[in-house]
């Protein structure tokens, strides 16, 4: 297991660009951070008497120098086929509201938007203490330490029944890469996966 102990850095860039049916808008963000690695083992009976010796469960100390070091981030382009980008409010700002006179409701407003989407995540993990063998006294190295990569890539139809009601379609490709022995045994290393996912939202 490994917990965060000690110095975290983090830091985020974030950029927003659109132009009237067309938009441009993407994040950087960057973890640098120390770790504290411990290890559970299960204890197996013994082979001839067939008891347990001590507890099945055993938990070792944690050990401090282990690191982590990794960067985030995506790039996203989006165009509107109906609508544009006032359509919707800008993300992560929430206007504050106000009473307003009573006005006759307005035609119902429909939006459609097409989204194409680039994410990464990297991140480094090093310095971990291996494990000692307690036969031979030999210490191999932690099959966590190396670099672990995940790419997404993804494409998206947005469409709007007026704001409050939202359907949404999205294909994502992901592809897991690094040279982590660990990483490294995930039945999808270096091999294409495929989402295809549906979603409705209404806001009451």
């Amino acid at each position: 297991h490994l917990v965060p102990s000690g110095n975290t850095v983090k830091w985020s860039v974030e950029a927003r660009v659109p132009v009237w049916k067309f938009g441009l808008q993407g994040e950087l963000m960057h973890v640098s951070e120390d770790l504290l690695s411990y290890y559970d083992s299960v204890n197996v009976p013994n082979a001839m008497t067939g008891k347990w010796s001590g507890s099945s469960f055993a938990r070792s100390a944690p050990k401090a120098g282990g690191h982590l070091d990794g960067y985030g981030g995506y790039l996203e382009a989006f165009a509107w086929i109906l609508g544009d980008v006032n359509f919707i409010e800008t993300p992560g700002l929430e206007p504050m509201p106000h009473i307003k006179r009573f006005a006759p409701a307005k035609e119902p407003v429909w939006g459609l938007r097409v989204l194409a989407r680039y994410e990464q995540v990297s991140f480094n993990v090093s310095g971990l203490p291996g494990l000692l063998d307690p036969v031979s006294g030999a210490t191999t190295g932690d099959a966590a330490v190396g670099l672990y990569k995940l790419h997404t890539f993804g494409l998206g139809l947005d469409g709007w029944g007026t704001k409050p009601v939202r359907l949404s379609v999205n294909y994502f490709l992901n592809y897991i890469d690094g040279d982590s022995p660990l990483v490294k045994k995930n039945y999808f290393y270096r091999r294409a996966e495929h989402d295809l996912l549906f979603r409705a939202g209404i806001n009451l």
